[in-house]
């Protein structure tokens, strides 16, 4: 089922896509482009939206997510601390080599559950 999908154009002029649906109780969000402090408070309205109507599990997809600035980091990381005391929790797929590593270098992936794509989720 998919709920809503948008452009958020940031200050670079490089347009973010969010597209967002449910998959039994996984809450998905597709990014595309660039999550910078652009992009970033538009995600996390999108995604806090969701926390705030019950959603605990959420899977970002990011394979069409091009980089991720310490903003779009800090969104991951209050989601997860939103989630965790309700048994909830994040995770990531499809990620670039090099989105990967950021998350590896700055042990993000110790609380954003990283799996190689959807199906493994």
């Amino acid at each position: 089922q998919s709920l809503s999908s948008g452009f958020y154009k940031g200050r670079r002029e490089n347009k973010m896509e969010i597209n967002d649906m449910i998959e039994g109780d996984v809450h998905i969000f597709k990014l595309i482009g660039r999550l910078d402090s652009g992009a970033s408070p538009e995600f996390d309205r999108k995604i806090s939206q969701a926390v705030d109507g019950g959603d605990t599990c959420f899977l970002i997809d990011f394979e069409n997510l091009e980089y991720i600035s310490s903003a779009g980091l800090r969104v991951l990381r209050r989601i997860h601390k939103k989630v965790t005391p309700s048994s909830g929790k994040v995770m990531g797929c499809n990620m670039m080599a090099s989105v990967k590593e950021l998350f590896e270098v700055t042990g993000f992936d110790a609380f954003v559950l990283i799996q190689s794509d959807r199906k493994n989720a």
